[in-house]
């Protein structure tokens, strides 16, 4: 209602309140330094999600499918049947905009209809602060989601009426209306390949990206326009620059960029840095340049590979694509070497030059070497790039497996390289060494730029060095000629990065090290539940100490990929500290860089790691005490086949993304419902949504995707459950997992390499593992016995699943705290019902096995929560499975847990009872049952213990049931006088006495068969 005030203030002040509540100032902060980075494309959406709930077919694993907090049928559901012009009334009411704005503020702005009227305000000409406000608005609801995204879209004049707004007003003038405006359209852009289309023939693009085609004035005219200008200018052309960068991602305007580049060559060359610095515009110059090698980067990406650019050229004109020529990139590269010549560069010489010295004054300020680090970045990226299209797809179809020449820019780029300080090949320190030192001492931004920086110039170092190993080379046959070469010529023919493993493995390890310490410090995404604060709220998940969306969580995000690159292109041995590492860069990566996931995963499954993996079980089982090195060993086929079963196992259970069921922009029919229609929609946590749609969106989505990783994520393997679904027929099927066995078999394996590792008295180093608590890995391999018993038909597997219950029950043991196997709370709710089930199966299938026994006993473990222990013994006493367990001495952990302290939960005693008179305990007293053993010790401790207050009534209850049932059964003779003469200490035979008489006391009309237990106890001579 504010909005519609008369009074200008009065609107001001309400869009100021909205524009903070929407956190823009948060998100442009994190958008601009994402922007900045080589592999962003389009960011993640702002929209608040929710996990789907754990599902049991799953094993309760957490980590479902993202979902958004609020239908998207629901933020359009106003508009759309105001449009139909037949909305009845009470068919939308303000109860279902507060529910909505509750779940979802800017989703519940634009369901009250926002955009008319920031449209409306927008036609008025209002005020630069106004205009400022209300274009940031509409920035952070496009980026809140698709839907918003199209709601602005199809609004009809929102778009148009910013484009004329920036067209109409003095077309020299900048000013940050005109800078947002760029910044709205390239939101947009980014969600929709049609959009762009759109501002194409709209001549929309045109309009506010003119200024690109303006030839510039010279560097000193702009420096003298003064500081305020070239920082507005600056501003503006990043923009416009970055909305032209989605273009050409879709394949739009390529052959346009060259008709700009003449106006573009000005940035790309390094400047007077100290005239820059003298008039400070240094950060200004450097937004410029840097993303004029971004988009170059791009369209380096579109080349053809080099060896075939005839063919590919002739193909691609044929099909109608856009494609950027060879020819076009020579000049190009001769500006990129500039900047990586820098020791060229005074005031960078000089500041790598004192990287040792602490003391020394530095002539650049910390944002102007930021500034400096995201240009140099993004010029390694775009050579990394234009080097990758020279590599040929296959070197064995070469003549030779070699390249019969290469272009002049390689070995000039591998020599700058070299001769330009950025490794160490001798004694003197390197730019490398200065990035790694930023990344840990200074600010978080420039952590980011050093480590983009490492890493373009990884990726470039690795293509010239494919390159060159490759090419036909007189020193790579005759070695002996070339002893007299000099020594740069030398690096680059035996490999840069072999001559340098030394400083890329200790760049390789530190990093390990923070990648490790980082994830620890920073807050779990999932810290909130549904409702709570969104990926792009700048509270909650934005917190600065950690959260998805900080700066920290960005940093460590980076250093996963950077992590990636090492891992890839040095010749990393498996170590602890490397898997380790692996696992714990797997939590860092969220939606958009699945990638880096299966890369990692591509680096932990494969043989030579799964055999360093056994190597540590090994030497785990022959230090540890209490556990015994197998009796056999894996083969060869084995490891292979637990490599490729693992790696697509994790692949399908966690990288895989939902479809939507809807396009953005499809229109939902509500006539239908009419009756219904004032009802919101509400989201089915569980609901398939299989419909496929093409992918045509920049933008990534946090819905409909599983990332990032729950910290257990690693026990899916052993999680999966066959599980039956019901077709449209109706008919059941049982759907089973492919390899579901070899997958399991294969998760324990993993599972005991990463538990013995860490447990090893010479590990020194943090697992993630260990962050899993002992709850969920005792749930794990409960949910692997739940699909049968081939796991434990299996000798080998057999002996891994023991000696993980026998790990896991040495940790029950050291826990001290009561109740500290907490399933219900931990796991799921509904927890009860998984173990009735477990036990039925056990019941069913297992025949009395061993470890089986010992894992369905484990719920009987006094730590266990009173319902879930309820649960596990009134089910084997229903299935008349008690007699199945294993005695006590045969648990997988100690028996002071089963039997200490004394039950005192009322329902679990009385179920105790219940199994006794009912003939469930028979056989487990004849057979030394760990079940009857519990059973002796709690009742006889309860019943004949020191009972006060409301318990007198319920052990008079339960013995009276014991002697009645003694009294009609006489095979329970022999039972009912353990329960009596249960009784360790040296004045035995006094108290068994005193019990007697306890149970005359109370035996309420059945003094008899008191008497002829006494009787009983005395002809055995028990007293």
């Amino acid at each position: 209602m504010s909005l519609d005030d008369n009074h200008n203030s009065v609107v001001l002040a309400c869009v100021k309140v909205i524009q903070c509540v929407l956190s823009c100032t948060m998100n442009k902060i994190v958008f601009d330094i994402l922007e900045k980075t080589p592999t962003y494309v389009g960011g993640a959406c702002t929209s608040p999600v929710f996990r789907t709930k754990p599902d049991v077919n799953v094993g309760f694993i957490r980590g479902g499918f993202w979902k958004y907090n609020v239908k998207p049928s629901n933020i359009l559901h106003f508009h759309e049947e105001e449009s139909e012009g037949d909305k009845d009334e009470g068919e939308h009411t303000i109860k279902d905009d507060v529910v909505l704005a509750g779940q979802d503020f800017a989703a519940g702005l634009v369901r009250m209809g926002i955009l008319p009227r920031i449209c409306f305000l927008l036609e008025t000409d209002p005020s630069a602060p106004l205009e400022e406000c209300l274009i940031s608005i509409l920035i952070a609801i496009a980026r809140h989601s698709p839907t918003c995204a199209a709601a602005i879209i199809d609004s009809g004049k929102i778009v148009q009426t910013v484009a004329n707004r920036f067209a109409s007003k003095e077309q020299m003038e900048i000013n940050i209306c005109k800078i947002k405006s760029v910044t709205l359209l390239k939101v947009l852009a980014q969600y929709e390949k049609k959009n762009c289309l759109s501002f194409i023939n709209s001549g929309i693009l045109h309009k506010v990206t003119w200024h690109l085609y303006r030839y510039p004035n010279s560097l000193d005219q702009w420096v003298k326009s003064g500081t305020e200008a070239c920082k507005l200018s600056s501003a503006l052309l990043v923009e416009q620059l970055r909305l032209y960068k989605v273009f050409i991602r879709y394949g739009y305007c390529i052959s346009d960029f060259s008709n700009m580049f003449t106006s573009l060559c000005m940035w790309l060359s390094v400047p007077t840095i100290e005239k820059l610095m003298e008039n400070d515009v240094m950060n200004e110059y450097c937004a410029i340049t840097n993303e004029v090698y971004l988009i170059l980067e791009v369209l380096a990406c579109r080349l053809p590979n080099f060896y075939s650019d005839v063919r590919e050229k002739t193909e691609d004109v044929a099909e109608g694509k856009e494609t950027w020529s060879w020819s076009q990139f020579g000049s190009i590269i001769d500006l990129a070497l500039e900047w990586v010549q820098v020791k060229n560069i005074a005031p960078l010489t000089r500041l790598f030059n004192c990287q040792n010295s602490v003391g020394e004054i530095r002539s650049l300020q910390d944002s102007e070497i930021n500034s400096l680090l995201w240009v140099i970045s993004s010029v390694l990226n775009m050579l990394s790039s234009v080097l990758k299209a020279v590599i040929p797809e296959d070197f064995t179809s070469l003549p030779n497996g070699r390249l019969s020449w290469l272009p002049e820019f390689v070995p000039k780029v591998g020599l700058e390289i070299i001769k330009n300080g950025y490794f160490r090949f001798s004694g003197n320190g390197s730019i490398v060494d200065y990035l790694c030192r930023l990344r840990i001492e200074n600010g978080r931004e420039l952590a980011i730029s050093s480590t983009c920086c490492i890493q373009g110039l990884i990726r470039v170092v690795d293509s010239v060095d494919k390159l060159i190993q490759h090419a036909n080379l007189e020193i790579h046959q005759k070695p002996s000629k070339f002893e007299s070469a000099p020594e740069e010529d030398k690096i680059l023919a035996n490999g840069i990065l072999k001559s340098c493993a030394v400083e890329v493995q200790h760049s390789v390890t530190n990093l390990m090290k923070q990648i490790m310490n980082k994830w620890q410090s920073t807050k779990p995404v999932e810290i909130f539940s549904r409702g709570g604060p969104a990926p792009g709220v700048g509270v909650g998940w934005g917190a600065s100490d950690g959260g998805y969306w900080s700066l920290n969580s960005l940093l460590t995000q980076q250093e996963a990929r950077l992590l990636v690159d090492l891992l890839e292109r040095s010749e990393t041995p498996p170590t602890a500290q490397t898997l380790n590492c692996a696992l714990t860069a797997c939590l860092t990566v969220g939606p958009g860089n699945s990638s880096v996931i299966d890369k990692l995963l591509n680096f932990m499954f494969r043989v030579p790691v799964l055999k360093y993996l056994n190597l540590g079980i090994e030497k785990f089982l022959s230090v540890k005490q209490g556990f015994s090195p197998f009796k056999w060993d894996y083969e060869e086929e084995e490891y292979l086949l637990f490599a490729n079963v693992l790696a697509t196992h994790f692949r399908n259970r966690w990288l895989t993304v939902k479809k939507k069921q809807k396009s953005t922009g499809e229109k939902i029919n509500h006539k239908s419902k009419k009756k219904d229609a004032r009802f919101l929609e509400t989201i089915d946590e569980n609901m398939d949504e299989s419909n496929q749609e093409s992918l045509s969106s920049l933008k990534l989505e946090w819905a409909y995707q599983r990332l990032p990783l729950p910290t257990h994520w690693f026990l899916s393997a052993i999680s999966t459950v066959n599980f039956v679904k019901i077709d449209s027929t109706g008919e059941t099927y049982m759907e089973m997992p492919e390899n579901f066995l070899e997958v399991s078999k294969a998760g324990l394996f993993f599972l005991l390499g990463i538990e013995a590792i860490p447990a090893s008295p010479t590990s020194e180093f943090f697992s993630p593992v260990e962050c899993v608590t002992v709850v969920w890995k005792l749930h794990a391999i409960s949910v692997v016995l739940l699909s049968g018993m081939g796991v434990l038909e299996d000798e080998k597997s057999r002996d891994v699943y023991e000696t993980l219950q026998n790990i896991y029950g040495k940790i029950i043991d050291e826990k001290e705290l009561h109740k500290s196997l907490q399933f219900e709370s931990e796991i799921h709710k509904n927890y009860p019902t998984f173990i009735e089930t477990l036990v039925e199966q056990f019941a069913a299938e297992s025949y009395g096995d061993v470890l089986f026994g010992r894992q369905i006993a484990v719920y009987l473990h006094r730590s266990v929560e009173a319902s879930v222990r309820l649960a596990a013994w009134n089910g084997l006493s229903n299935a008349r499975a008690l007699e199945l367990l294993p005695p006590l001495d045969k648990c997988f952990s100690k028996a002071e847990g089963y039997l200490e302290p004394i039950e005192d939960d009322e329902k679990i005693l009385e179920a105790y009872v219940k199994s006794w008179v009912g003939g469930a305990l028979d056989r487990a007293a004849k057979r030394n049952s760990m079940s009857f053993s519990l059973v002796l010790h709690h009742l006889s401790c309860f019943v004949f213990g020191d009972v006060v207050g409301d318990m007198l009534s319920l052990r008079n209850k339960l013995v009276k049931s014991l002697l009645r049932d003694y009294s009609r059964k006489q095979q329970h003779e022999g039972m009912l006088v353990k329960l009596v003469c249960y009784y360790n200490k040296s004045d035995r035979d006094c108290e068994i006495e005193r019990r007697l008489q306890l149970l005359k006391e109370i035996c309420d009309g059945n003094l008899a068969s008191v008497e002829k237990l006494e009787s009983c106890i005395k002809l055995n001579h028990l007293i």
